[in-house]
């Protein structure tokens, strides 16, 4: 650096910390084995390079199946159990990291009686957040006709108070004949 006269010289290290990522999930899908086992796939990336953390719950519950993953993040897991015809099965991966709160895809499908099963993922689905948006319209009507009703308000030229001189007793009629002359 120079002022125009005399040059100054130091030396500066300036050192980047990378950021941490979010990692996240994509291509979820969950299809139903020969009426015992549910398969669950997705595809699973963290910028970051961290491993893999990443849970399967099913209806709630923690559930631990056979996984397989490969190099590129796609991965599936086998969980094994009996289906009740007519049941509502909801599965939610989780893919945790410790900087962030988890990321979370929520499968859900209804068990047919003939043991099929027909699968809606939440991420995905339009129809998913309807009950959100609907209170959301609730809220903000109500609060958009207070705000133009006050607005209204304040935009009111101001009204000079009448007085009546019919009204009132006899003193207020001899007050306003005087007030006249």
């Amino acid at each position: 650096m120079t002022d125009g006269e005399t040059a100054f010289s130091k030396k500066l290290d300036v050192a980047i910390s990378p950021l941490p990522d979010r990692p996240t999930l994509a291509n979820a899908s969950l299809t139903q084995n020969n009426g015992s086992s549910l398969v669950v796939a997705w595809d699973w990336f963290d910028a970051d390079g961290d491993a893999m953390d990443v849970q399967l719950r099913l209806n709630g519950e923690d559930t631990i199946g056979q996984r397989t993953c490969n190099e590129s993040g796609s991965c599936s897991e086998t969980i094994v159990l009996n289906f009740q015809p007519g049941a509502l099965l909801s599965i939610d991966i989780l893919a945790r990291d410790p900087s962030f709160s988890d990321v979370v895809v929520r499968l859900q499908t209804l068990v047919d009686d003939d043991g099929s099963s027909a699968s809606v993922d939440e991420a995905s689905d339009p129809e998913a957040n309807s009950g959100g948006t609907f209170i959301a319209g609730l809220i903000i009507v109500p609060l958009l006709a207070i705000i133009g009703w006050l607005l209204f308000q304040f935009r009111k030229p101001p009204q000079e108070p009448v007085e009546d001189v019919a009204s009132g007793g006899l003193l207020a009629r001899a007050e306003a004949k005087i007030g006249q002359s």
